[in-house]
């Protein structure tokens, strides 16, 4: 039987290749019949990519329903309207947060990740050619996240598999029991991520990253504008392998 999830998906800022993104998220394997689908989508000129995959595919989860962009056009208040909602429902047994520079092309991530039983996972997933990645391996003397001696290790798949890590972000997967505990520690901080860390800590919740399998990568959404008739032609340079797959 499959757990009864709440994936949340992040538009938190405009984002190249979202068609693409959207078109994984529809080929993830997981029964939709068990996911209740939050989106949030404050990018207006974004929004439309988010309508046509609702469109194709809405009928299929379990529940739908969007939040307001304009009213909460931050990922920490979308956050935790998205959080609440999931633990409104008895039957919503995990959290699955996704941004939407995450591009997954494991199919079975959302099956590989509830199957690690930890309260917190994330995929290992980073920008292609570079070491930018969903999490970080260590803690500074000061407080700052920085990378472990293994990092570059774990990264590449020189060391394969389920990494206790002291911050994940841009995606991860939470259980109900571990959501509870770290509710409402995004508006201690203004970096979501580091606050969700630190509540982590202070609640002895162990988060986790995955590198056994491939789920795929981030995309670098630094330069990207909306400027532009075709936006993603513009990216040849900060996302080359995703501008050759698509226009060559």
């Amino acid at each position: 039987m499959y757990p009864i999830i709440q994936m949340s998906i992040f538009v938190a800022r405009p984002t190249p290749f979202l068609d693409r993104f959207f078109q994984r998220i529809a080929a993830l394997t997981y029964p939709k019949d068990r996911i209740h689908l939050i989106t949030h989508c404050p990018v207006r000129g974004q929004k439309k990519y988010v309508d046509t995959f609702l469109q194709k595919h809405a009928s299929q989860y379990r529940s739908v329903e969007e939040l307001d962009g304009d009213k909460y056009y931050q990922l920490n208040s979308g956050f935790t309207l998205a959080t609440t909602k999931c633990l409104e429902k008895e039957e919503c047994w995990y959290f699955f947060l996704v941004e939407s520079t995450a591009q997954f092309t494991e199919p079975e991530a959302i099956e590989r990740l509830v199957s690690t039983n930890r309260g917190i996972v994330a995929p290992m997933m980073r920008r292609r050619g570079l070491y930018w990645s969903t999490f970080w391996g260590a803690v500074h003397a000061n407080g700052s996240y920085e990378r472990s001696d293994d990092y570059f290790d774990i990264v590449e798949g020189r060391k394969i598999g389920l990494w206790n890590v002291p911050l994940v972000g841009t995606t991860w997967l939470a259980s109900r029991w571990a959501l509870m505990q770290i509710r409402g520690a995004e508006n201690e901080e203004n970096y979501l991520y580091s606050s969700i860390a630190s509540a982590a800590v202070s609640k002895n919740i162990f988060m986790h990253v995955d590198n056994r399998f491939d789920y795929g990568y981030l995309t670098n959404p630094n330069s990207f504008t909306l400027d532009h008739l075709h936006n993603d032609l513009w990216q040849i340079f900060d996302n080359p392998l995703d501008w050759e797959e698509i226009y060559i």
